[in-house]
This record gives C-alpha cells, sequence and structure tokens, in this order.
C-alpha cells in the first residue's frame, strides 16, 4: 500500500527531529569532553605551579650555600683552609645535596664532600663540573647560577643535577667553580606522590626544553631537549602552558600544564594520559547515550501511533461528510462525539458518544455553547480553533479539558471543520475523543525528561532549571534562598567492598531519606551527580537550611547501611550548606565601584560554588558532619 502524504510528511518531521536532538547531544559531547579535558589541564597547571616552587625552593638553599662559598674564595683566597667546615655543615643541613666542591678553572679539585641523606661520607668521591660546564661559564662571564644537564654520579650512584657559580680573580677572570650536586633520584621520589594515574607523568624541565627528571624515571629520556613551544596549545611557548600532545617518550597522548620558574629556568610539566583522564566522563556519556537512544525511540513509537490516529480519523471524518444519511449511521456508532454546530458555535445535533466523553445526555447538550462544556482557562484556545476553522479551506483543532458530572476532569481533542448546512447557512462538524490517557503518558514522559532514573529524584537539568526559577523568584520576592550539596563518605570504598548493585541500593536508600526529610511542594531535591545530592530550599534562611541539613544527615546515619571500610561501620554523608539573599547580592553588586573590568552578574551558580566549597571543608574536617559557608 502507498504510503500517504501525511504519513510521509510526519515520518519525515520525526526524522528532521532525531537528527535535530542527535546533533544536540554531538555538539554537548563535543563541548562537555572538551571542558572535562580543560579542567584536568587547570589541575595539572596548579600542581606543576606548586612543585616549581618547591624545586625553585630546594635550588635556592643550595644556590645559598655556593653564593656564600663563591663570594668568600673571591674576596679572600684564604677561605680555602675554612672551606672544609662549611662544606660539612651546608650538607648536613641540606638532605637533597649530594657532594659540595670548589675546583679551580681548570677543573681540579681543591676541597670538597660528599654526603646521602644529609650525612656526610668523606670517602666518597665528589661530583666536579665537566670541561663542558667550565667553557659555559667562560663564554657568559656574569652569569649567576647555571644549572647544568643530568649527569651520573660519581661512581655510577644514581643521578645528579649539577648547580654552579663561578668566583673570579683580582684580574675579573675565572678562578673557579663553586659546584653542588642535587640528588635527581630524591627529587623523583617526590615527584611519584601525587595522583596522576597510572600512564601520567611529571618532569623537571630547563626553561631551553632540557628535561633535567621525570617520573615514572626514564634515565634514557634524561638531558633530551623538548619543544613546549610546539606542545603549548597556544603556541606562545611562555612560562606557563596547558599541553595536549603525543608524548615523544612513549608515545601516549596526554592532556597537562607546564610552569617554569623565571628565577632560574627550572620548571616542572604535569600530564595525565588523556584515556585514563577521561574513564570516568567516557562512561557518563555513554549512559547519556543510551538515554536519548530509548527516549528517541519511545518518541519515535509514539509519533507513529499519533500518525495512524490522525489517519483514522481523517478517513472517518470524509466518510461522514459523504451524506447526511451516512454522517448519521456513522455518528450514532462512533466512538468518537460526532456534533454539527451552528454559526454561532451551539450544538445542534450530538452523537451518543457524548455520554462516555462528556458525562452527559447528548439531549442534555443541545442547545448550548460548545465553549461551555469547557473549564473556563480553556475556553480562550477553543474559541480561537473555531475562529480557525471559520476559514475557507481551514481546519480547528484543540484540545480542552472538560468537567465530567461525575466529578471528574478529562482531556478532550476535538477537530472543527466548517460545512455548508442547506438552507441554515454555514455550521461546523466536530470530532472529539478522550486523549486523557495520552496527555497522561507525554506528562509521564516529560517527568522522565526530567528525573533520575537510578534514584527517583529531580536529575541535573531538572535541578539546574529549578535552581534559575527559585534564585529569579528570591529576587523578586526579596526573599532568601539555600542549598545543599550532599556527598555520601568513602562511597568508592563501598563500592569496591559490596559492588555497584549494592552502592545502587545505598544510593536508593539515600535519596529516600533526603526526600522524607524536605517539604514536598517547595523544596526539590536531585541527584547532583555520581554519589552527589542538591536539595533547593527557597525561602530558607541559614538556619533554618542548617536545621533540614542535620535533620538529612541523621536520617542517612539512622539507615545503618554496613560500610566495613567507613571508620563508624556505616553510611554517614557530608553536607554543605550555603544561604544567601539573591536581592541583596544583586544590590550589593550594582552598588560595587567600577573598576573598568566588566563583572558577570551574582546567580545561582555562586550558590551552588558556596555550597561546594562548604562540602569539600566537611570533608576536610573529618566528613560525617553539615559545614555552612
Amino acid at each position: 500500500m502507498t504510503p500517504s502524504p501525511l504519513r510521509l510528511r510526519a515520518l519525515l518531521l520525526m526524522l528532521l527531529l532525531g537528527l535535530a536532538v542527535l546533533a544536540e547531544e554531538a555538539w554537548n559531547y563535543a563541548a562537555s569532553r572538551r571542558h572535562e579535558i580543560v579542567s584536568i589541564q587547570e589541575g595539572m597547571a596548579n600542581l606543576a605551579r606548586s612543585v616549581a616552587q618547591e624545586t625553585e625552593s630546594n635550588i635556592a638553599m643550595a644556590d645559598v650555600a655556593l653564593v656564600g662559598f663563591a663570594q668568600a674564595m673571591q674576596s679572600d683566597k684564604a677561605a680555602l683552609d675554612q672551606a672544609q667546615g662549611h662544606l660539612w655543615s651546608q650538607l648536613e643541613t641540606q638532605p637533597l645535596l649530594r657532594s659540595l666542591a670548589l675546583q679551580d678553572a681548570g677543573g681540579r679539585l681543591l676541597t670538597g664532600l660528599a654526603a646521602r641523606h644529609g650525612q656526610v661520607l668523606p670517602e666518597k668521591p665528589v661530583f666536579l663540573a665537566p670541561p663542558a660546564e667550565i667553557e659555559q661559564h667562560l663564554q657568559r662571564p656574569g652569569w649567576k647560577l647555571q644549572v647544568g644537564a643530568p649527569q651520573r654520579a660519581p661512581g655510577d650512584d644514581g643521578w645528579i643535577i649539577p648547580l654552579s657559580r663561578r668566583f673570579e680573580d683580582a684580574d675579573g677572570r675565572l678562578a673557579g667553580l663553586v659546584v653542588a650536586a642535587l640528588d635527581l633520584g630524591a627529587l623523583e621520589e617526590r615527584l611519584g606522590g601525587f595522583a596522576l594515574g597510572r600512564q601520567g607523568s611529571i618532569a623537571l624541565i630547563r626553561d631551553d626544553g632540557l628535561l633535567l627528571g621525570r617520573f615514572p624515571s626514564m634515565a634514557s629520556a634524561l638531558g633530551r631537549h623538548f619543544d613546549f613551544a610546539a606542545l603549548d596549545e597556544a603556541g606562545l611557548g611562555g612560562p606557563s602552558g596547558r599541553t595536549d600532545y603525543v608524548s615523544p617518550i612513549d608515545g601516549r597522548r596526554r592532556v597537562g600544564a607546564y610552569h617554569i620558574s623565571p628565577r632560574y629556568g627550572v620548571g616542572v610539566g604535569a600530564a595525565r594520559e588523556l584515556r585514563e583522564a577521561l574513564a570516568a566522563w567516557t562512561l557518563r556519556a555513554w549512559v547519556r547515550l543510551a538515554v536519548v537512544a530509548v527516549l528517541l525511540l519511545g518518541s519515535l513509537t509514539l509519533g507513529l501511533h499519533l500518525t495512524r490516529q490522525v489517519l483514522r480519523r481523517r478517513a472517518a471524518e470524509a466518510a461522514r461528510l459523504a451524506s447526511e444519511a451516512h454522517f448519521r449511521l456513522l455518528a450514532e456508532h462512533a466512538s468518537d462525539m460526532v456534533a454539527r454546530l451552528g454559526p454561532d458555535g451551539r450544538f445542534r445535533y450530538v452523537s451518543p458518544a457524548a455520554q462516555r466523553l462528556l458525562g452527559a445526555a447528548p439531549a442534555a447538550l443541545l442547545g448550548r455553547a460548545i465553549a461551555e462544556v469547557a473549564l473556563e482557562e480553556d475556553r480562550p484556545a477553543l474559541a480561537l480553533a473555531l475562529a480557525e476553522a471559520g476559514h475557507p479551506g481551514c481546519q480547528g483543532q484543540v484540545a480542552f479539558r472538560v468537567a465530567r458530572e461525575d466529578g471528574g476532569t478529562a482531556w478532550i481533542e476535538t477537530t472543527l471543520q466548517r460545512v455548508q448546512e442547506s438552507g441554515e447557512g454555514d455550521g461546523y462538524v466536530t470530532v472529539s475523543r478522550d486523549v486523557t490517557a495520552r496527555r497522561a503518558l507525554e506528562e509521564e514522559l516529560s517527568a522522565l525528561a526530567t528525573t533520575d532514573g537510578l534514584t527517583g529524584l529531580a536529575n541535573r537539568r531538572h535541578l539546574d532549571e529549578a535552581l534559575a526559577r527559585a534564585w529569579q523568584q528570591a529576587v523578586e520576592r526579596g526573599a532568601p534562598l539555600a542549598v545543599l550539596l550532599l556527598d555520601i563518605d568513602h562511597f568508592k570504598l563501598f563500592n569496591d567492598q559490596y559492588g555497584h548493585p549494592a552502592g545502587d541500593a545505598a544510593l536508593r536508600a539515600t535519596a529516600g531519606a533526603i526526600r522524607r526529610c524536605i517539604r514536598d511542594k517547595d523544596d526539590l531535591a536531585a541527584r547532583y551527580g555520581g554519589e552527589e545530592f542538591a536539595v533547593i530550599l527557597p525561602g530558607a534562611e541559614a538556619a533554618g537550611a542548617a536545621r533540614v541539613a542535620e535533620r538529612v544527615r541523621q536520617a542517612i546515619a539512622g539507615l545503618a547501611i554496613p560500610h566495613a571500610r567507613h571508620p563508624l561501620g556505616h553510611v554517614t554523608a557530608s553536607i554543605g550548606i550555603a544561604a544567601l539573599l539573591p536581592a541583596a547580592q544583586l544590590a550589593a553588586a550594582a552598588d560595587a565601584p567600577d573598576d573598568g573590568a566588566p563583572a558577570a552578574p551574582p546567580g545561582p551558580e555562586q550558590l551552588l560554588a558556596a555550597a561546594d566549597a562548604a562540602l569539600y571543608e566537611a570533608k576536610r574536617q573529618g566528613r560525617n558532619r553539615t559545614i555552612a559557608a
């Protein structure tokens, strides 16, 4: 059978809508992935900056000793006699130093001592600057501290980073060097104390791209040069930058950042392996894709069903219009309510189906206006459809609610068609059917789009929309607004111990405890993501929000869900509280002095950020507590 034009148009429309949804999801996927990478890079940038400052501090401590010896040797050559004792004291107080030595311009040792972990070892050989280092001091007189390439320690005992300063004779010529050897192995061990995943790496770098050290340690890469301007996403090659690159060392793609201290030209690069860093995000993306696919399939099925219903209704209407007798025959036996209206919109004929649809006998409707059967708030829409059907060649269609005589309310969908009634002027034919079940299904599908499938609470999208509305209402009313952010303590350990099905059951139980502690009408509880939940408390001040938070915390603890790897032996939660007057925040922002830089107006994001900071503080203070921002 050849498909009808209406069916083809409906299929085309549903296809276009599906493609639009998929295109939006693809765009959201790309934007979310980029945001996740930027977040990882920001964390790596903070780590690189922190470690670079610590490394600079270690070099500065060694440089203090070098400066003292260089100045002493330059001003008083007899200082060599007292150097041994000073060397000893410096090595004992600086555990990262492997050796300190004074050598002349020809590279011969004047005096020196070796150490390990702050313990002086007089019998061990000391490190002397190689000829290449001496040549650099000759070519660049006036250099302060020189950080050399990684070298093997004397006796092939690990690796060191040489630090050297020159001292001069009375004529300003190079008289010798003061050389310190930093223990590279000890530095790399410190680099290994950060959470970078299995494939992450952190490296000590020089401003010319020379690799000084790396964790995981890789001796074959030490001393190699890397073009950080090429690795920098912005391509600027400045003292700091974000990176997204394929490692020339092990061929893995990593994202991260680097920071080089301008004082000594030594910095740190920190990066995580891309797939490993995005593992949790990738899982969430697949789950979201599956949900969207299910919703699209459901929408397609519903659309096809509705198309079939429309086609049937049109076929029935065409048959009824064939003749008056045929119309009457079909009308009396149709499941839909068929009616004829006069030009004034009043019933002249009503089929027996009126009893089932409206709960009223057909005779009781004769002479009444069709608008009288609709609820008052739906009458404007009915009048608009009637006016639309009055234009030649047009058809009106409207859905409205009716109050049945049994006290119930039903949704009626009515199609109105203008016809010529012989001898009586123009009129209308209407076909009405009960769509209460369909509207309920549509509302259910709408609710599913804003509900978390696991816990039954609102999902993140619903939370964001509700918080924006609550913020606007609080501004208009001058009322307070509070937000709670909740995190289940040690939840990863719980999943590791009992498995994800038990974890899901714990999340559902926690959601139920939260729901029981809030007002059903005004407050909103939502799953914020993973084991995190959020509660919006319109009209709540800080004290009231704190009471609700404490009830929630006690209710969760009262569930007594066993947790063998929790210090208390059962599941608990940490809660961050934030409350403020949005109107006061906006007024304060408006009264703030204009410093020339545009500032974003206060918004609900500030409230969430404050609650998140309070949640972090609650976890930092030991968990199982509520903290107000």
